[in-house]
């Protein structure tokens, strides 16, 4: 009787020492950081995990509380990996909140995820600049996409219609454009001092660190 009742305490004891199962995600929240009308910022990787109980595989299922939020997979058997993004085409600059929640059945628990999204505003370059001094003129019609600016423009001297390619890169707001023409090659290059001036140098077409500054139209 003693043997009996001393196996029947350890296994209660045992049973009391575990501890109860819960449903852990880390990290506890998430914050991403972008620019409005961006392609949006890297994904970021969230692990679902079941700790404590008896063992074994717990399912599990994930859901967003706002569209621009998703995470793949939306269900899988903790533990396991599931990666966050977030879709920055359509949002406004400013910050966004939501949610993510993480939920099991058997037996039912529940975590909520909270995200950040931090939109800076995008100044973009897309549109129709002009500059000129007593000895140089240059027009651009320009779109930016992303990074990257295209267009036409003409420069004179010599008076010559001009392709226009390159870059505008944040947050150094740095602009470095190639003007190609029939006969011509320049470099327009320099910094936005505000959101219709760019103040630069113009290389080529007979002109070497020439400064000019143009304004938006």
């Amino acid at each position: 009787m003693r043997r009996a009742g001393a196996l029947l305490l350890l296994a209660a004891c045992r049973n009391f020492g575990e501890p109860p199962l819960h449903l852990a995600v880390s990290p506890p929240a998430l914050t991403f950081t972008g620019l409005a009308g961006g392609i949006g910022p890297p994904a970021q990787a969230l692990i679902v995990d079941a700790i404590g109980g008896s063992g074994g595989r717990v399912s599990w299922a994930a859901s967003a509380d706002v569209p621009w939020l998703a995470v793949a997979p939306t269900s899988d058997t903790a533990p396991a990996l599931a990666w966050v993004t977030v879709r920055v085409p359509g949002l406004a600059s400013g910050v966004h909140t939501g949610s993510l929640t993480v939920e099991t059945t058997e037996p039912r628990m529940q975590v909520s995820v909270p995200v950040t999204l931090a939109l800076a505003s995008a100044v973009s370059l897309t549109g129709r600049w002009t500059g000129a001094t007593s000895t140089v003129a240059l027009t651009l019609a320009i779109a930016q996409t992303d990074s990257t600016v295209t267009g036409t423009g003409t420069l004179s001297p010599p008076l010559a219609s001009v392709r226009v390619t390159g870059l505008f890169r944040t947050p150094q707001d740095s602009v470095a454009l190639q003007l190609t023409g029939d006969s011509l090659a320049a470099t327009f290059s320099g910094s936005l001092v505000d959101e219709n001036t760019i103040r630069g140098v113009l290389d080529g077409g007979g002109l070497s660190r020439y400064p000019l500054t143009v304004f938006r139209q």
